[in-house]
């Protein structure tokens, strides 16, 4: 389990005993300071989470929530438009989830392997017990096609 480390440093000597005011450090073996946080991948690509992300139906897309044991709770969920994503949501969006845990962090996996559903805008997040929440809002644009007109003269 993760823990919280207090620092402090303490002077004495003939004057008397004086001690340093106490630092907090939290030890995780996490990517991220946040109790809670969300890396992505479209396509084998890491990818920047912000408040919308555009993707390109048939993407393969991973949301990977990761969350330090000492400030979060197991056991993570995820949502898909706020609504529970179970075995009916997950069958009618292609996605499915894996769950793991390393000694000081709380791992949960989404993955959609060639996103549909063009036009589509969603929203997942995950969460844990105590409520602990990111989040992040997709929009699915569909794929643009190119011709190429080739003249033999």
């Amino acid at each position: 389990m993760g823990s919280t480390v207090y620092w402090f440093c303490v002077a004495v000597n003939e004057l008397g005993k004086d001690a340093s005011p106490h630092k907090v450090f939290l030890v995780t073996d996490g990517e991220s300071p946040l109790a809670i946080s969300l890396k992505l991948e479209i396509g084998g690509e890491v990818a920047g989470v912000g408040e919308a992300v555009t993707v390109v139906e048939g993407d393969d897309l991973k949301l990977t929530c990761r969350a330090n044991k000492v400030s979060a709770k197991a056991p993570l969920t995820w949502t898909l438009n706020g609504t529970l994503l179970d075995t009916t949501v997950k069958e009618t969006w292609g996605m499915e989830v894996t769950e793991r845990e390393t000694r000081l962090s709380l791992i949960s996996t989404v993955r959609a392997r060639s996103l549909q559903r063009a036009g589509d805008k969603f929203s997942i997040a995950c969460s844990d017990k105590t409520g602990n929440q990111t989040s992040t809002l997709f929009h699915v644009q569909g794929k643009s096609l190119t011709t190429l007109f080739c003249l033999q003269k």
